[in-house]
């Protein structure tokens, strides 16, 4: 097929084309008593009249054709156009330019074809007369000329004007603008260049007590004062010759007195594109200022008075959606009212505090009373107690649409009447349980290589044994009474644990000592490895297993922070103070207990023990690559023919061969790391480029266990300072055991995202300068006893022997060793039904 060439004039011609304005216009009689004309003539199938435009051919008369317009790089009128006279396609099937034609191929089947071209009002050819016949036929000179008659009616139509419809159309325009202005409650003039009246409508009069005829053909000089006149002369002549609309504000004396109008200023062009004049709109908004100012006053009073309060002050719709806080309400949930308003309580709260909230609003909604109720506010820096009234609010008709929420701070007052309580026999009953203690508790809990610290729910140390002495250098009368624990750990790792429990907990845990303390809370044990610095500041690692201290309600019974701390023992079966992560529901927590011991020794023999394991690894190496190469020889059958039982044997060989190999890399991996010989190759790379790598180097194995890996990333590159080998390890590794504990069918999604904020919790800050590599699975996620292992070194969740899934439980050590070499973080977040995702997090550099 061939397509035609643009006209030499194809800018000219479409110009002269669209100065008709006909395209897509409804069809006319006159164009369409033409065509059946034509057709009538030739008697064929198809008559058209087309127009052709820039990528189309489009029809404003058509007999025989359902279609509209169809592409110009298909068409025969385009070639049409092209000619001075008619141009006759006798048989497109036997002509090489249309053959293969879709018009020819399929429908219409055009077979013949002749089209004589029209021309627009600038002498441009702009379209056809064409005669489309589904058998091939012959045109005679005689039909030639018919064809070039009718054209030259076509084309006259299409050039011709009903002047005086149009000016009966125009005059009822003008009448109808006429009337629509003069309707409107605004002031409208339209001034000229010179600043000369053209028109005014009747509001216009009305104001300015002066007719229209009065107007037309002066200036604002002829009628004003001269001040007020230069100014709006000044503003119609900035916006003639900046072409933008201009708003502006102007005082009219009126016999009721003074009004403000709002002047709207737009300028006035003619179809050329040449500015001829300025529309000038006033609207009076004196009412609407005084209105606002009213409104603004008292809204300021109202504001003022609600701010200045202690209380909390809280609107909420049916929805439970916030249409105002006070200043206080901003303090305490520490966000600011633009950030509140439009927002429900799900939006701002823990759900289950939401959901108690909105049904405490379900009640007052539904009884059309106040409600008054104590309730606990969830605060990072602690609990806050409130006094709340809710109150209906009520429109004019009556009908609720929303509530007022008055809450008064009563904490300090639950705070007095608690300590009045446990200041009673309480103190004096454990002291006489704590005295009484045996001498066997006693040696017990000073044995020298533990240490053993008391503290009281808020995390204040109320005991330090002789061994905890020993262990940090600090003596009890420095720390009791004084200092949280925290004084002794390193704050990296505080901050790591809030994280981490604030994960765990699905809740905000602040840095400090509610991170030791938060899991504790929910019931059992935490036991951690720590890292304790002594007061001469240097380094202890320790194993701290950590218990909550709990006491019968009924018995009063608390830790008095002035019993002697040499006296340790607060465990005793006889009293009402216990320690067990299983309890009445009648105790309560009284404080905490921490027992630590050195793991200086243990991480010395550990020592000893990964470099004899890197000896062993070493020596190992060379004679099991060798092996796994002469195996891998006999197992291809080149050096000798072998038996198929014999070449299975092999082949088992071989891959136990490689895992032990693989393995041992692994350990010798493991063994620098820890050992600090390990080196890393920094060098800038864009990580939209090491991802690509990384899944290219994942996709067979992913398709080994029939798993789609699919990537989500942003467009922009991010730049990281890595060593690549290193950091496609554990990419690799990451992707592997996703695509390995994946369901078949399943999809493995790698997301890189820039870092703004936590996507797993959002309570937990992230540096904006950093980026997130998450790889998300939809398995059966990582067993809760499993999680606070996942990272040691040969910790597998399924470590038996007939385990379905197969590792050295080396890789993620690995991986946490590599990422922390590069100032990053690793991590993972895993709920039972819901997708597990393991990332790392990595500084960007520029």
């Amino acid at each position: 097929m061939l397509e035609a060439t643009l006209a030499a004039d194809e800018e000219q011609r479409l110009a002269d084309l669209h100065s008709l304005e006909v395209l897509d216009t409804p069809a006319e009689e006159r164009f369409d008593r033409i065509t059946r004309i034509t057709q009538c003539h030739f008697d064929a199938p198809i008559v058209l009249i087309s127009l052709v435009d820039y990528q189309r051919q489009w029809f404003k008369s058509s007999q025989g054709l359902a279609e509209t317009e169809t592409p110009r790089n298909i068409s025969f009128c385009g070639h049409a156009i092209l000619q001075e006279s008619v141009f006759v396609v006798e048989n497109a099937l036997l002509d090489p330019r249309f053959a293969d034609n879709p018009l020819v191929t399929g429908e219409p089947h055009i077979r013949f074809y002749a089209g004589m071209p029209i021309r627009g009002p600038g002498g441009h050819k702009i379209g056809t007369l064409c005669v489309i016949d589904r058998q091939a036929r012959q045109l005679g000179t005689s039909d030639k000329q018919m064809l070039k008659d009718l054209a030259a009616m076509v084309e006259s139509e299409m050039n011709a004007l009903d002047l005086a419809q149009l000016k009966r159309q125009q005059d009822h325009e003008f009448s109808l603008l006429q009337s629509v202005m003069d309707s409107m409650s605004s002031t409208l003039s339209v001034r000229d260049i010179h600043g000369r009246y053209l028109f005014v409508n009747k509001e216009y009069e009305l104001v300015h007590q002066r007719l229209s005829k009065d107007l037309i053909g002066k200036t604002v000089f002829d009628l004003f004062p001269t001040d007020a006149a230069k100014i709006s002369h000044n503003a119609d002549r900035k916006v003639i010759e900046s072409g933008s609309v201009l708003e502006s504000q102007s005082v009219v004396v009126q016999e009721d007195g003074e009004h403000i109008y709002q002047i709207i200023r737009t300028p006035l062009y003619r179809s050329s594109g040449e500015i001829y004049g300025v529309c000038v709109i006033g609207i009076d908004i004196s009412q609407r200022l005084a209105s606002e100012q009213k409104m603004r006053v008292g809204e300021d009073l109202l504001l003022s008075v609600m701010n200045s309060t202690s209380s909390l002050i809280a609107v909420r719709d049916l929805n439970s959606r916030y249409l105002f806080v006070n200043r206080k309400y901003e303090e305490l949930i520490k966000m600011s009212g633009i950030d509140i308003l439009g927002k429900t309580m799900e939006d701002i709260y823990p759900s289950e505090f939401a959901k108690k909230a909105r049904e405490e609003d379900l009640l007052v909604f539904q009884s059309a009373e106040s409600l008054a109720i104590d309730s606990v506010f969830p605060s990072s820096d602690g609990d806050v107690y409130f006094h709340s009234v809710r109150s209906p609010l009520l429109d004019r008709d009556g009908k609720i649409y929303g509530l007022c929420i008055v809450a008064s701070d009563i904490t300090q007052a639950r705070r007095n009447e608690q300590t009045l309580i446990e200041n009673q026999s309480l103190l004096e009953s454990l002291n006489l349980r704590l005295s009484n203690a045996s001498a066997l508790h006693n040696a017990i809990l000073d044995v020298a290589n533990f240490s053993i610290i008391a503290t009281d729910t808020e995390g204040t140390i109320q005991m330090f044994s002789a061994g905890a002495e020993k262990i940090l250098g600090y003596s009890a009368d420095e720390v009791v009474g004084i200092h949280s624990p925290a004084i002794f750990h390193d704050m990296n790792e505080i901050i790591a644990k809030a994280a981490q429990s604030s994960l765990e907990l699905n809740q905000t845990i602040a840095p400090g000592f509610e991170a030791f303390a938060a899991k504790v809370r929910q019931g059992g044990y935490d036991h951690q490895e720590w890292t304790y610095i002594r007061k001469d500041g240097s380094r202890l690692p320790v194993m701290l297993s950590l218990a909550a201290l709990f006491g019968d309600q009924n018995s009063d019974a608390n830790i008095n922070p002035n019993i002697n701390p040499n006296i340790t023992s607060n465990v005793n079966s006889n009293q009402n103070l216990s320690l067990s992560k299983h309890q009445n529901k009648q105790d309560t927590i009284v404080g905490f207990l921490g027992i630590a011991y050195d793991l200086s020794e243990q991480k010395r023999m550990d020592k000893m023990k990964n470099e004899f394991i890197s000896t062993v690894s070493h020596e190992l190496r060379t004679p099991l690559t060798s092996i796994r190469g002469s195996l891998g020889l006999l197992s291809s059958g080149k050096l000798m023919e072998i038996s198929p039982r014999a070449h299975d044997l092999f082949e088992i060989a071989k891959n136990n061969c490689e895992r032990l190999v693989r393995l041992i890399n692994d350990i010798l991996d493991i063994a620098k790391m820890e050992s600090g010989s390990m080196t890393f190759d920094l060098r800038p790379h864009v990580m939209q480029e090491l991802v690509a790598n990384a899944i290219a180097a994942t996709q067979a194995y992913a398709e080994l266990y029939q798993v789609k890996l699919e990537l989500q990333s942003e467009q922009a590159p991010m730049t990281v300072l890595v060593d690549a080998d290193r950091l496609l390890q554990v990419m690799i590794n990451l992707l592997s055991n996703a695509c390995k504990f994946s369901p078949k069918g399943g999809v493995v999604t790698i997301r890189l995202q820039a870092l703004l904020a936590d996507s797993v919790n959002p309570t937990i800050p992230a540096n904006p300068a950093s980026l997130r590599l998450s790889v998300i699975d939809n398995g059966k996620g990582v067993p809760e006893a499993f999680k606070g292992h996942i990272f040691e070194k040969f910790a597998q969740a399924d470590s038996s022997d007939t385990r379905q899934k197969g590792g050295t439980g080396l890789g993620l050590s690995i991986c946490k060793t590599i990422i922390g070499a590069h100032q990053g973080r690793i991590d993972f977040y895993s709920k039972p039904n819901e997708p597990t995702e393991f990332f790392f997090e990595l500084p960007v550099i520029q």
